[in-house]
Order: C-alpha cells, then structure tokens, then sequence
C-alpha cells in the first residue's frame, strides 16, 4: 500500500516547518542552509547533475532524468551575503557549481567567490513561486533536447531558467515551488504523484481545490 501524501495550501511564504521542525533561512523564504535538494528545471521538470560521476574540476553540469543517485543532489550553503554555493552531494572531493569563464562546472578551485550565486524567489508572473538562480547577472539555464540539456548561463532569463526545489532527507521529501498554471484537481494529483514516483518515493496526492500554484507536498514515508 502506498503511504500517504499530504498536500496542502502554502500563501506566498512557504510554511516549511508546519510539521517538521526546521529553521527556514531568511536569505530565501523556504530553503534551508546546508539542507539538500534536488534542482528541477520548469520547463522540463529534469534535474540539475554533473555529465558524469567523474570526480575531477571542470565536469560540465545539464539536467537528467530521476535515477535514483546522488548525483543530481545539491547542498545549499548561504553565505553572509546572502548568496549560496550549491555543493553537488554525490562529490567526496568538494566540488561546487562553479562559474568558470562564463560556463557552469564543477570545481572546487578558488577562488569561491565564482560560486556564490543568487537565488530568487518569484513572487508574481507567470513564474510566481518559481525560483531564478543567477551569478554575474546572468541566470542558470537548461538548453533543449538538442544541445543534450547543457545547463548555462543566460544573459536574461527564459522559461528555461525557472526552478523548482525539491528537499529530500531519509524521513520526508518535500516540493517547493511547483506552479501548476490552470489548475485541475485530477491532472495535478496526477503529477505530484509522477513526481514523487521519479523520485523513488512513494506517494499518493489528495484532492485539495485550494492548492492551485502555492504548494507544498509532503510524502510520509
């Protein structure tokens, strides 16, 4: 039998610690420094993850499908600035996503200032809910299907430069962010569920007509 999941309505800041108690970082409403996450594209719903699991400075990063591994996993360091350094999980060796020349890699070469990025919550649009993750005014983008999913970075964001984040510990998973224009009961159930499925965890959405864009699923496991 699938354990239940509980869907519920969020206002535009995320009650993230309604049932687990946590302390939500003031630099972004939500996220939580040194939590870990997955980084789901809008435009595609595919993860943020090094090419390969090689573990050497200058792996290239574009987005996969849900596979089980800690690859496309992400821990979130804020910094005093407000910024974040987002260190790749799967990594033994330190290695962060780095601006390098303009395009986005693993390092963990100083200096670490070419790895504090900003991350922006939307809070109206079409996006509203979405996040932009950017670093030298240019903001984190997933190519098409034709360039392989390349991740880089783009001089003005697209609907390719919209994310989700996804948290994730051995207890509960939890989605941010997920904006469902045109809301239906029946379809958005369906794809809370795929989601969680993706992510090797089991789920099962309830009907809530409230929910429409400000949502937070949590699956009990």
């Amino acid at each position: 039998m699938r354990k239940k999941t509980i869907c519920f309505v969020m206002s535009l800041i995320f009650a993230a610690c309604v049932f687990i108690p946590c302390s939500v970082d003031a630099a972004v409403t939500g996220l939580v420094s040194l939590n870990k996450y997955y980084l789901s594209n809008y435009s595609t719903g595919r993860y943020l993850a090094p090419v390969s699991s090689a573990q050497t400075s200058g792996v290239a990063v574009f987005t996969d499908t849900p596979n089980g591994s800690t690859l496309p996993q992400w821990r979130i360091e804020f910094q005093s600035d407000n910024t974040a350094v987002l260190w790749n999980v799967y990594s033994t060796y330190g290695l962060r996503l780095t601006n390098k020349s303009g395009v986005p890699v693993l390092s963990n070469s100083a200096p670490i200032g070419n790895s504090k990025f900003v991350i922006t919550r939307i809070t109206s649009g079409t996006y509203e809910g979405l996040y932009t993750i950017s670093i030298d005014s240019k903001y984190l983008t997933q190519r098409t299907s034709t360039y392989n999913y390349e991740v880089y970075l783009a001089d003005s964001p697209v609907s390719r430069s919209y994310w989700s984040f996804i948290e994730c510990s051995r207890d509960y998973a939890m989605l941010f962010s997920f904006n469902y224009p045109g809301y239906s009961s029946t379809s958005n159930n369906y794809l809370f569920e795929t989601a969680f499925d993706g992510m090797y965890y089991n789920a099962l959405a309830e009907t809530n007509e409230f929910t429409k864009e400000h949502t937070m699923c949590l699956a009990l496991l």
